[in-house]
């Protein structure tokens, strides 16, 4: 009887070791799927001098479902978009792969950005009472005279850091996540950026941080890390951000994704006259 329970045992453990196996693949899968759509070559556009922009997604040990995006509608507007989906795993992860895919069919010059959200949150709230949501912040950028037009549904607010050395926060939020329910309505709000002026985004797997004491990383920490690269290009500002993070992290595990993203708005540059 020993023997047979033995061998019992052993053939489970051996199925259960396949099944974390087989886990672990598909985890790993869905991570390459989604890390794969993430802009990772900066310059993302390298002949144009009037924005400049660079962002950054850390991925938790277990995948999680923090996307961001940039691209141009046309040669005047620049689309910007960062979500972050309910939860971990796969299902997470495939949510904003969804997000992040249907955000480029949706997204055009002319229609405004509270019913491109609107028309986002029809496709993914499927008809029912979703359990699957995400938080989203869309916008976009005329770079011909620095308006920033944006919506957002439920996701932490932006940041504008101004030429004055303010951060203002971007305090107009338009609604819950995109996906609980069907038909809601949304709104936008506007801005400008003025030439040197730079807008920030980012997941609230940054803010929600803990270090080793429990404490979080919060709001105030990452203002004045902001605050301080008043004259820095989108590329160092993350960079400064998340160099802050990792230290205050210390040998903690990494339990949520972490994706901040910046873009710089430089105006249209005129030619200098030559002189006689």
């Amino acid at each position: 009887i020993m023997k047979r329970k033995l061998a019992s045992y052993e053939k489970e453990r051996v199925q259960s070791l396949m099944d974390s196996e087989e886990m672990d693949k598909e985890l790993k899968l869905a991570m390459d799927i989604a890390m794969g759509i993430v802009p990772t070559k900066f310059p993302l556009f390298p002949g144009r001098t009037d924005f400049d922009c660079y962002g950054k997604l850390i991925p938790a040990r277990i995948v999680g479902g923090d996307l961001f995006d940039f691209f141009l509608l046309d040669d005047n507007n620049l689309f910007v978009s960062i979500c972050d989906s309910l939860g971990k795993g796969i299902p997470a992860a495939m949510f904003a792969v969804a997000t992040r895919t249907l955000i480029r069919s949706i997204a055009n010059p002319i229609t405004r950005v509270g019913k491109m959200m609107e028309l986002l949150n029809d496709e993914l709230s499927l008809g029912r009472e979703s359990d699957m949501f995400v938080t989203v912040m869309m916008g976009k950028l005329n770079l011909v005279n620095g308006e920033f037009a944006y919506c957002n549904a439920g996701h932490p607010r932006p940041f504008i850091l101004r030429n004055d050395h303010q951060v203002e926060e971007l305090e107009s939020t338009h609604g819950f996540p995109v996906g609980v329910r069907k038909r809601q309505k949304f709104v936008e709000s506007f801005t400008m950026l003025a030439p040197g002026e730079s807008l920030i985004a980012y997941t609230d797997g940054i803010t929600e941080e803990v270090d080793k004491s429990g404490r979080f990383f919060g709001k105030e920490k990452l203002l004045s890390i902001i605050q301080a690269q008043n004259t820095s290009t989108p590329e160092k500002l993350v960079k400064e951000v998340l160099k802050s993070l990792d230290k205050f992290r210390g040998k903690s595990e990494i339990y949520d994704d972490t994706t901040i993203l910046a873009v710089k708005y430089l105006g249209k540059v005129e030619p200098q006259e030559i002189s006689k």
